[in-house]
């Protein structure tokens, strides 16, 4: 499995991005800088979008995207929790914003909706794909993408503390996982439904008492203005816990 970072920040600029990961060239994770980062070739290699919630850093590109298929005359998959839809359709999708591509062309839709349940995996093209909900701010599922190969990557999206009923189900060769603010900021955190270089350590101690050790770790969803910081304090927790952890930035390549 190959892991592209299209975006890895949580605002954008002229060199960052906001929440997309490209796997393996046809899945995209989350999808907030989906089309300006592939051409339209690329785009028509996508078959299916998996989004983690519906924040629009996360979700910002699957109207553009649906433009560029509609044109195309091609459907693509999309992925998500109920409420990941009912967002999307009610506030962007809606024939006022953008046109309602879930329902339109109605004898074949641009985007074709599937409704995950948090908990339960089910299988698109060879690879496995298991939901698990996580405390966010606006409901949200991160997920475990298993390759046919067997390989497994967990990714995040948005989440808080509180992930033992995720660590308990999930068992990823890696884990990309948000690190939005610095450790000054852990009140907030708390609240929003976000992690610190300190909340995210609490929670990988939690993981290695359950499993034993550590997968290696990618964080994302980072604040640029702090990006130096966190990354110094994420230093300081992978050096207390014996773990890897890196930073990812925007065009990394990551091979499972």
């Amino acid at each position: 499995m190959e892991i592209t970072v299209l975006g890895a920040h949580n605002i954008e600029s002229k060199t960052t991005r906001t929440q997309c990961l490209l796997v393996d060239g046809i899945f995209s994770l989350d999808a907030g800088c989906l089309t300006s980062n592939l051409t339209f070739e690329e785009q028509q290699h996508l078959r299916a979008i998996f989004l983690t919630h519906g924040h629009y850093d996360h979700a910002r590109d699957v109207p553009a995207i649906a433009m560029n298929f509609s044109l195309q005359k091609k459907t693509l998959d999309v992925y998500a929790i109920a409420p990941v839809f009912e967002t999307l359709e009610s506030h962007f999708l809606n024939d006022v914003v953008y046109p309602a591509y879930f329902k339109r062309p109605p004898e074949a839709p641009t985007l074709r909706k599937h409704i995950l349940e948090p908990g339960q995996e089910i299988a698109i093209d060879g690879y496995k794909l298991l939901p698990v909900r996580t405390t966010h701010s606006q409901p949200a599922a991160a997920l475990q993408l298993t390759s046919p190969e067997g390989k497994k990557v967990f990714y995040s999206g948005d989440a808080g503390p509180g992930l033992e009923d995720v660590w308990a189900v999930i068992d990823p060769d890696l884990l990309i996982i948000e690190t939005t603010a610095l450790n000054s900021y852990d009140e907030f955190a708390k609240k929003a439904g976000h992690l610190t270089p300190r909340l995210l350590g609490e929670e990988l101690k939690k993981y290695r008492e359950l499993k034993g050790s550590l997968p290696r770790i990618i964080t994302v969803h980072t604040n640029p203005f702090d990006e130096e910081g966190i990354r110094a304090e994420l230093g300081v927790i992978a050096s207390e816990l014996g773990a890897d952890i890196t930073t990812a930035y925007e065009g990394m390549r990551i091979k499972v």
